[in-house]
């Protein structure tokens, strides 16, 4: 694994440091291809990689819709030399701060008191999480109203992520 050079850290926040990685230095990332092009083909921008150092083994990367107000983050590590996907999670953000978050991963909180809404589904691929997830967006507008647009650079990623693992764990 590469070591981070001052340069490369982003973002120093409540939860842990945020640092801009190269994936293609930490091992065969042929995996990833797949989940790339079935973003891209969804109107999706890569926006880069990050690893935070609250998270043991696992690196962001991270894409941004910004037509449609929506974040696709993946989760990943590294097994046996390569690049897996562990998790694969499309968020989306109100105006009164209600967060919309649908996932093939079962290690997400569910709180709508809070306004933090939790979709998980089982894993069909990324169109039909996607499909799953506009859905989601569309069964909580009455409560919440329109999305809002959200930054588009690692940097806004990585400060949104810190917010909210503040939110959750506070």
């Amino acid at each position: 694994m590469t070591k981070e050079t001052p340069a490369d850290l982003l973002f120093e926040g409540a939860v842990g440091l945020y640092s801009k990685v190269d994936l293609a230095t930490w091992g065969d990332s042929g995996n990833l291809v797949p989940f790339d092009s079935d973003l891209k083909s969804l109107g999706f921008v890569f926006l880069g990689d990050l690893l935070c150092s609250a998270l043991a083994q696992g690196i962001i990367r991270a894409y941004v819709n910004t037509a449609q107000s929506t974040r696709a983050i993946l989760l990943v590590g590294v097994k046996d030399g390569t690049l897996n996907v562990f998790g694969v999670f499309f968020d989306s953000k109100f105006p009164d701060g209600g967060v919309a978050t649908t996932t093939s991963s079962r290690a997400v909180k569910n709180r709508p008191a809070d306004a933090v809404h939790r979709k998980v589904c089982s894993w069909y691929g990324i169109h039909d999480l996607y499909r799953q997830h506009e859905a989601h967006l569309e069964e909580l507008k009455p409560l919440h109203g329109q999305t809002e647009p959200l930054g588009n650079t690692l940097l806004s990623v990585a400060q949104s992520l810190d917010s909210f693992s503040v939110r959750m764990n506070g």
